[in-house]
């Protein structure tokens, strides 16, 4: 029997993740971490030893829960279920010819297998790479479609796309109906033709925080960008010589994805951003994982757990009626006053062509204001930010295709009456009241910018000198002049104010936004 060869991961130490190695090299990784009903969050967990293969058998007794600084008693620890925590599996196979004859053969038993052991709750989306990326099924709970794509795979593509499937199958976990989600991709070869790079792949991986697994045979693998992705990703790379190993790396990736922990715990603060640390105590030694997250107050609900995206826009709903009712009621009262004319400044305001209207409403003076409310589901957009203002937070939409609004540069800062002639009718604002966001003065336009780098079709932030910097992600912090690419997720903190952003378009070698 052939002996599979199993790469042992480095994990990158940051806010959002933490791996130190114990006493056989057991790894502690947070995987995932997210608001669920009831003020309640939810921490799926991994621990695996030196060879990838999972520990068993942990209880409460074995972890601390730290949350900002502070002890939490009150958790509970179990094994992952499907029936508690779904899961949602991208399948990538690479189609490229060198796959051709005995490779693609064993890669279909494979994954064929693979599907038998997911479990009926669990979503599956076939994904082929080879001159193009293609999604053969959107997510499904139908194992038999996924098969049958399975089945109808073909192993004669020219290139190896592996960079762009890479970035195409994050992007696609990004919008998974599942909490809980993983990329699996398989190749025997090297990137060749991708439009996009190996450095947009890492930046998309710190956007989305989705695991990948990669898995790579045969002697022209491309063995250290694929050790380098799963590293990252906290997934894992599997490697073996012969193709007629493959389904016993799928066999360890399906036994990894179902020893996982969920740890529950309640969390009484407000809205906000927040830090966890989990540890773990084995064999005499701790061993520590760290992850940042935003957390989201939802509600209870019967039966299934709704999806945290769901529940968000359920309430995002429901608070723009509430705003629009009020708001609208205040326009009659006040004679249809602008904000600007009676100084009554909402705590987050856009401001074109020296307007001032809440988030939530479009500026069109040309009809009736009622006409203008915009719903969650249109205005959400593909690019934007989920600000967190209390009592819960809202959408402001960067780029929204469905309505024809596209923002290619906003200033944050703070309104000041008298400042008023340092606002430029060219300009889009995006206003906060808060007092620790910078105005804009005779040396700056206001506190940051978001802006679109035309050549790459990223969305950037850049620090425009305000007092207190810009601060990414919990931990970075740009200063005057610094500038930084912006990826899915990524949480900016302005002041007090909180804004996570989310890019959801779908870049790919034959779609342009």
């Amino acid at each position: 029997m052939k002996k599979i060869i199993l790469q042992s991961l480095c994990f990158l130490i940051f806010s959002f993740t933490g791996t130190v190695q114990g006493q056989d090299n057991v790894s502690l990784s947070i995987l995932d971490i997210h608001s669920v009903s009831g003020g309640n969050v939810e921490i799926i967990a991994s621990v695996v030893d030196e060879n990838g293969v999972p520990i068993k058998g942990l209880g409460k007794a074995n972890l601390e829960l730290v949350v900002e600084g502070n002890n939490t008693k009150d958790f509970s620890v179990e094994p992952v279920s499907s029936a508690k925590s779904p899961l949602s599996v991208i399948l990538g196979i690479d189609v490229s010819g060198s796959m051709k004859g005995v490779p693609i053969m064993e890669a279909k038993r494979s994954a064929s297998i693979f599907l038998d052991q997911l479990d009926k709750k669990d979503f599956v989306s076939i994904m082929s790479f080879g001159s193009k990326v293609m999604f053969l099924t959107d997510f499904t709970e139908k194992k038999h479609e996924a098969r049958a794509k399975i089945e109808s795979l073909i192993a004669n593509e020219q290139w190896t796309w592996l960079y762009q499937a890479t970035y195409e199958g994050l992007d696609k976990a990004s919008r998974a109906p599942t909490s809980r989600v993983a990329v699996v991709l398989l190749t025997d070869g090297k990137d060749e033709g991708s439009h996009r790079t190996e450095e947009e792949v890492v930046a998309r991986i710190g956007g989305t925080q989705v695991p990948v697994y990669t898995l790579g045979f045969g002697q022209n693998a491309q063995v250290e960008y694929l050790k380098r992705i799963a590293g990252i990703s906290r997934g894992y790379f599997l490697f073996t010589p012969n193709a007629e190993d493959l389904s016993k790396l799928y066999s360890m990736v399906i036994d990894q994805l179902k020893n996982q922990y969920l740890i529950r715990f309640s969390l009484t603060g407000p809205a906000g951003n927040y830090t966890s640390i989990v540890k773990l105590n084995y064999r005499g030694k701790v061993i520590t994982a760290r992850r940042g997250f935003m957390h989201f107050i939802v509600g209870p609900e019967p039966g299934r757990s709704l999806n945290p995206k769901l529940w968000l826009g359920i309430i995002t709903l429901v608070f723009v009626i509430a705003g629009a009712v009020f708001f609208i009621a205040n326009r009659k009262k006040q004679g249809h006053k602008q904000p600007q004319e009676n100084g009554s400044i909402p705590e987050v305001s856009i401001m074109a062509n020296k307007k001032i209207n809440p988030i939530g409403f479009f500026s069109d003076t040309s009809k009736d204001f009622t006409k203008t409310v915009i719903t969650p589901s249109q205005s959400r957009g593909e690019v934007g930010f989920e600000i967190d203002i209390p009592p819960i937070p809202f959408t402001f939409s960067l780029a929204d295709k469905r309505n024809k609004k596209e923002y290619n540069e906003v200033i944050i800062t703070r309104y000041d009456k008298d400042k008023e002639h340092l606002f430029s009718n060219e300009k889009v604002y995006l206003l906060f009241s808060d007092s620790s966001v910078s105005r804009p003065d005779e040396g700056r336009e206001g506190h940051a910018k978001i802006f679109v780098d035309e050549s790459t079709q990223t969305y950037k932030l850049e620090d425009l000198g305000s007092a207190s910097g810009t601060r990414i992600n919990n931990y970075g912090l740009l200063r005057n002049g610094e500038v930084w690419v912006l990826t899915d997720g990524d949480i900016v903190i302005v002041g007090h104010t909180s804004l996570q952003f989310y890019d959801k378009r779908q870049l790919t070698a034959d779609t342009t936004f």
